[in-house]
């Protein structure tokens, strides 16, 4: 039986906090333009939620739903069940990269990895990784930047390409997962890490100072 439960998640009352401040962060950034994201539908970890998702209402709002917990952290059991899986299928494909996850999580101790897709998982900036309970805001983070860059590029594409410099970009660049959308992220998941070292890093020097 996989164990969801054991996924380290930030709170409810955290995660909305952290979501609040990209969005906000995105305004200082100027990706958006100020109060974008005043009225926005947030949903976090509603009942039978399969998965995380950012763009719009059918009104016109900005949407943004969190699964709680998400799915795409994996445990690493739940690895192991589908690496044994796709052994016993012959799905070379799925193997490697199940490898390559705990090979990840080995090389420096953690308990679970975040997934990406494919087209970006190995981008050093906003590829897949792995994470633990030390580290989970950071995870979640990255999560709540993803999906944020949705919202973002759904609703405030035209000026996030004209402060991105991208306002040359064909159509299909500007789709769900392209160009646009993944300089959003980067920028948005950049500053949030950016702000979260630096509150790590104040913290520890307060409590050497004591």
């Amino acid at each position: 039986m996989l164990e969801r439960d054991k996924i380290p998640v930030p709170s409810r009352r955290l995660i909305e906090a952290d979501m609040r401040l990209i969005a906000k962060r995105a305004v200082r950034l100027e990706i958006c333009q100020k109060g974008w994201f005043e009225n926005a539908s947030v949903t976090i970890g509603y009942h039978g939620q399969k998965a995380s998702k950012g763009g719009k209402t059918r009104g016109g709002r900005v949407k943004v739903s969190i699964a709680n917990p998400p799915r795409s952290f994996l445990t690493r059991s739940e690895i192991e069940s589908s690496l044994q899986s796709a052994i016993k299928f012959r799905r070379p494909k799925y193997e490697r990269d199940y490898r390559r996850y705990l090979d990840a999580m080995d090389c420096v101790g953690k308990d679970f990895f975040r997934l990406e897709y494919h087209s970006i998982r190995h981008d050093p900036e906003i590829g897949d990784g792995p994470f633990d309970n030390r580290t989970k805001r950071y995870a979640m983070g990255a999560l709540l930047s993803h999906e944020i860059a949705h919202a973002v590029c759904a609703n405030q594409a035209e000026h996030a390409a004209h402060r991105l410099d991208l306002l040359h970009l064909m159509p299909a660049q500007m789709r769900a997962h392209q160009k646009l959308w993944r300089e959003v992220y980067r920028a948005l998941r950049r500053d949030f890490f950016g702000l979260l070292d630096q509150h790590y890093e104040n913290k520890r020097e307060r409590c050497e100072d004591a």
